[in-house]
Formats: C-alpha cells, structure tokens, sequence
C-alpha cells in the first residue's frame, strides 16, 4: 500500500493533469488541433505514469518536477499546494511541448503518434509552448503585476534553453569535449526548464525578487541533477541506445575522453562512432565506463547538485508541507545516505 504522503501526489498529479487536459481542449479552435492534442496529451498521462510504474518503492516515489516543482514551491511559501494547481497545468503543458520537439528530432515518435506527420507534431509542440501556457498564465487571478513578471519568466527561461539546446546540438558526435561545458549544457537546458518552473509558483505565491531567485536555484539545481543522473542510467538500460546513435556526449561519455589522449582517444572515438549503429560496440563502451572511476565521479557530480538543492531550501525557510514535499524531489534522485539527508533537513 503506498504511503500517505504518495497518496496525495497522486491525487494533485490527477488534478493537475485534469485541469491541463480540460483546458487545452476548450482553447482548441478547430477539430483537428483538438484530435492532435488529445494525442499529446494522453502522452502527458503516460510520462506521470512511467514515473512510478508498478513495483515502485512507495516510500521512494519518483516525482515529475513538471507536476510536483510548482505545487511544492507554492506551498512552501503560501502553505497550501492547491491555489498552484493551474501553474502547475502550464509547467505540465511547457513540458509536454518540450517534449514533443525532442521526440520529433529524436525520431522517437510513439505509437500515439500514428495518424498524424511530424510536421504537425511539431506543430502541436510550438502550440503547447508558445501558446497555451501563455493564455492560461493571463487568467490567473493574480495582480497584472504579477502576471506580467510570470510572462516574462517564461520568455526568458525558454531563452536559456534554446541556447542550451544548441550547445548541447554543437557537441554531438564530437572527439574534444569539455566535461564542464557539458555540465553547463545540461543546466542551460534541463535546470533552466525546472528553475523556471520553481520560479514561476514563486510569483505566484507572492513571493518578491530574492526569493524567487533562491526557488529558482532550488529547481535549476533539482533539474540539473536529474538529467545528469538519467543521462547515467539511460546509458546502461535504454535498449534502444538513443544517445549512442546521436552520438550524444553526456557526462559519462566526457569524463571518459578527458581522461584519455593521442590515440586512446582516437580509439575510443572510433568506437563511440561505430557505437552510433552496433550493440557489441555499445556494450564495449558500457563497460569501459562502468570499470573505472568514471560513474563514482558522476555520482559526485549529481551529489553536489542535489546538495545545493537542499542548501537552497534552508536558505528559503520553506513552511510545511511544502517544505518536506522539496525534499522528497531531492531524494527521488540524490545518492546521499537518508540519515544524512534527514541531517540536513534538521539545520
């Protein structure tokens, strides 16, 4: 039986998602974007669902930050998580979108895609970024000069992802590598999309400048260290090797090329080109990585980022119960021993 805590995520997970759902829907304004949204939107189902599938640990749930960042930072300052729910509806909608572009450039586009063409799934993705979260951010009932702050939040944090995005494009397939471009790569991209969330719950809940900074840094760290932690587990366990065959050069892949040079670096290149099409050389490139030093260094790096996730809470005096559902987020990714972790709450 799950915990009373995942309880209640799942009940403001189901809210959430049925408010997003109800509003796409009445903002559609002819019958094939609506057949198209539909189609994304039981994909947004699906990726809340993949978070906890069945056998999950109910005392470690895992918490999509796109449901959980908004309603927890809300809470953490307001008290209550429920006045979040319609932001959380846009920071769900913002994600799908991003989504959907990923899985068009990626090629993966799913079996719930089968009637329509990637250019109208690119389509959907431009409508669920560039205009739904922006009309229901406009009806919220909110002071204008907040939503005009909300507004420019989210311009601005998609700017900062786009340019992570195309750092993250220039390094495909690259032989020179810089393990400290790839991390700030990842928190352009990934931690910018969670402090943005963070960020926006903040203003709403009324917060001012400063500590909407604090909530910012709180999600790009959170966001950071989760991409960084599933780029290690996606190496290891995607049986379709995704970033092998784009040639993607995550964290593990970068500490590794640092390490080498003339031509041990040549070789492990070579090997990561073939790796693009061939299971036997991805498999030579997995245990390569997983023999030395390399994922014990990832481990540290993710490690760090949680730690400052949990600094930025303290230092934001959360309030109950936000402040234990910010942590909970922490948790569901962090390596550090629950003791320890149960320490730093303390402080």
């Amino acid at each position: 039986m799950n915990s009373p805590a995942l309880e209640v995520r799942t009940v403001r997970a189901v809210d959430v998602l049925s408010y997003a759902e109800r509003f796409a829907l009445r903002s559609a304004v002819s019958r094939q974007q609506r057949r198209v949204l539909e189609a994304a939107l039981t994909g947004l189902r699906a990726h809340v669902d993949a978070w906890n599938p069945p056998g999950q640990a109910a005392d470690r749930p895992a918490l999509p930050p796109f449901v959980h960042v908004p309603l927890s930072v809300f809470a953490a300052i307001r008290g209550d998580a429920a006045p979040a729910v319609p932001v959380s509806a846009a920071t769900a909608l913002l994600f799908l979108g991003i989504d959907i572009f990923d899985d068009v450039a990626d090629g993966d586009c799913g079996a719930r895609w089968p009637e329509f063409s990637a250019a109208e799934m690119n389509l959907c993705a431009a409508t669920l970024l560039c205009s739904l979260p922006q009309q229901l951010i406009s009806g919220l009932d909110a002071p204008p000069a907040v939503i005009a702050r909300m507004h420019r939040t989210l311009a601005q944090g998609l700017l900062r992802m786009s340019a992570g995005q195309q750092d993250d494009l220039a390094r495909m397939g690259a032989c020179e590598v810089s393990v400290e471009d790839v991390i700030d790569s990842v928190e352009s991209k990934s931690g910018e999309e969670v402090a943005m969330f963070a960020r926006l719950a903040a203003e709403l809940a009324g917060a001012d400048e400063p500590l909407s900074d604090v909530y910012a840094d709180f999600g790009r760290s959170l966001g950071t260290a989760g991409q960084l932690a599933s780029d290690c587990y996606e190496l290891f366990t995607d049986p379709d090797g995704r970033d092998f065959a784009h040639g993607a050069r995550t964290l593990p892949v970068a500490l590794y090329l640092e390490r080498l040079s003339g031509d041990g670096r040549t070789s492990c290149v070579e090997l990561l080109d073939r790796a693009r099409v061939d299971e036997a050389a991805r498999q030579r490139v997995r245990e390569a990585l997983h023999g030395g030093a390399v994922m014990r260094r990832c481990a540290f790096i993710v490690e760090t980022y949680c730690q400052r996730a949990i600094r930025a809470v303290q230092t934001a005096q959360a309030r109950q119960p936000g402040r234990d559902d910010l942590f909970a987020l922490v948790e569901s990714i962090t390596f550090f021993p629950q003791g320890e972790n149960d320490e730093q709450r303390s402080r």
